[in-house]
């Protein structure tokens, strides 16, 4: 469930810059670009699964709660970086 949340929530970011965002003000293409490595990362861990003789994807209650929080921390993070990105310098001189 991990490996379908992540990229249900890449190809929700990706079709938001596409249909949206072209000009990138929201970072939705950093946002794809958190859920596609994370997509490649349970990809891998399905291989390792595979490798080990049990099933490519885990359909499990637990697993789809451990989905939801890796995507509601990639949210977060780009929600942060979102703010980083639109914030205004000081102007200080010294």
């Amino acid at each position: 469930m991990c490996l379908i949340i992540s990229f249900i929530c890449a190809l929700l970011f990706i079709g938001a810059h596409y249909a949206m965002d072209r000009d990138n003000k929201f970072k939705t293409s950093t946002a794809f670009f958190y859920f596609i490595g994370a997509t490649l990362m349970w990809c891998v861990d399905g291989w390792v699964s595979l490798s080990e003789g049990e099933s490519f994807f885990n359909l499990s209650f637990d697993d789809f709660k451990l989905g939801l929080l890796v995507a509601g921390c990639g949210a977060v993070l780009w929600a942060a970086s979102l703010l980083y990105s639109q914030r205004k310098p000081n102007n200080v001189s010294v």
